[in-house]
């Protein structure tokens, strides 16, 4: 069985250390689901945010979304701006409760 986690970490250690673009990885991804021998955790999820990443959302965050899908409000074009304007929203919900070293994150435009 092969957690979601561990496909999180292979993601960033394709991306990060062997330098791979999104493509390929998507392709490493693909054989993966293809190969019969392989169980991963919650499959249906996985398929899900490979398709977003391939899309180009971020791994991680397609990897969250489609594991709490139905917690979160479905965007009808996902992307990183989107996220970047949720996580500034929720910082200003949160304002007067968090360090007022996280109160100078700005938007991304």
């Amino acid at each position: 069985m092969v957690a979601k986690s561990v496909m999180l970490e292979f993601e960033w250690v394709m991306r990060g250390y062997y330098h791979f673009e999104a493509d390929e990885i998507v392709t490493v991804f693909k054989h993966l689901l293809a190969s019969p021998q392989v169980t991963l955790e919650d499959r249906n999820v996985v398929e899900q945010a490979i398709d977003s990443f391939e899309q180009g959302l971020d791994f991680a965050d397609s990897l969250h979304h489609a594991s709490y899908r139905d917690s979160f409000p479905d965007f009808p074009q996902l992307n990183s701006r989107n996220l970047g304007a949720l996580a500034f929203s929720l910082i200003q919900l949160c304002q007067p409760k968090i360090p007022s070293r996280l109160q100078r994150i700005q938007p991304i435009n």
